[in-house]
């Protein structure tokens, strides 16, 4: 065969075998340097997973978690996450807190799974052993009120709580006849 009709041959040939992905693929490098992408959880939380086809049809398709757009990723980075992850700090100062504070005070009791209680469950804890146990309390305090003020709460907010459902419960009490507070 003429070098002419070859090469007419193997553009045939190259043009047919064309795949846009695998076009998209070359372009955009080897699998291993594909950046992680965030992906939405059925229960709606979101996580960094790696971003390449196999996984990405792994996640969406079997695990039914949503791969989110570009402008979402931004929006989610730039808006959302410095939220939530300033939330997380101040559960996590909190709990570490109460923990201190069971191990300091012998009668204190801390149920477990503290992670798993809601920020309001564990300040609502906080204030309460902060009545009960007074003074060793109040030196944590500072550490929670900061931890809380970086993810837009107060300290305050939780003991005026605190506050109204000791009083409904001696309300309560007074007109059950039952003694004493929860």
């Amino acid at each position: 065969m003429p070098a002419q009709q070859v090469k007419s041959f193997h553009g045939n040939i190259v043009a047919t075998l064309k795949d846009p992905d695998r076009e998209a693929q070359i372009r955009s490098g080897q699998s291993y340097n594909v950046p992680l992408r965030i992906y939405e959880k059925p229960d709606g939380e979101f996580v960094l997973l790696p971003g390449e086809m196999q996984n990405r049809s792994y996640y969406t398709d079997t695990k039914n978690f949503r791969l989110l757009t570009p402008e979402e990723e931004s929006r989610w980075l730039e808006d959302t996450y410095p939220r939530v992850l300033a939330e997380q700090k101040a559960k996590a100062a909190i709990v570490s807190n109460i923990r201190e504070i069971a191990g300091l005070v012998p009668q204190a009791r801390v149920p477990d799974r503290l992670s798993e209680k809601s920020i309001d469950q564990l300040m609502l804890m906080f204030v309460k052993m902060e009545r009960e146990y007074g003074k060793l309390v109040q030196v944590f305090s500072d550490d929670v009120e900061s931890a809380l003020q970086a993810a837009g709460r107060s300290l305050d907010e939780f003991r005026a709580a605190f506050a109204e459902a000791a009083d409904r419960d001696m309300t309560e009490a007074a007109t059950t006849g039952r003694k004493g507070v929860r």
